[in-house]
């Protein structure tokens, strides 16, 4: 917990036991939680990886893919409605 919020709930103990609504120490302990949790910073993993799009112009047979798959040689096997398309990196090849 935040020290300070233990701290003012010692000092300030009596206040909260004297109030007719025995819930608003509960109250003012989840506003404050939720309060310090959120000023904490997040931290997140860099994304090293660049995505290119294939596209008909760049020679795949079709825009719509059903199925993607990789092999051991490191070929990119792309299913679409007009055939079966190889993708090495570089080139596009069409399987009719």
């Amino acid at each position: 917990m935040n020290i300070f919020l233990l701290i003012f709930l010692n000092k300030f103990k009596c206040c909260f036991r004297s109030q007719k609504r025995p819930g608003i120490l509960k109250v003012f302990i989840l506003l404050s939680t939720c309060i310090y949790s959120g000023t904490s910073p997040a931290y997140s993993q860099s994304f090293p990886y660049r995505f290119n799009y294939l596209t008909v112009d760049v020679g795949l047979s079709h825009t719509d893919a059903n199925d993607i798959i990789q092999d051991k040689l490191g070929y990119i096997w792309i299913a679409t409605h007009f055939g079966l398309d190889r993708f090495d990196g570089y080139n596009v090849k069409k399987f009719y």
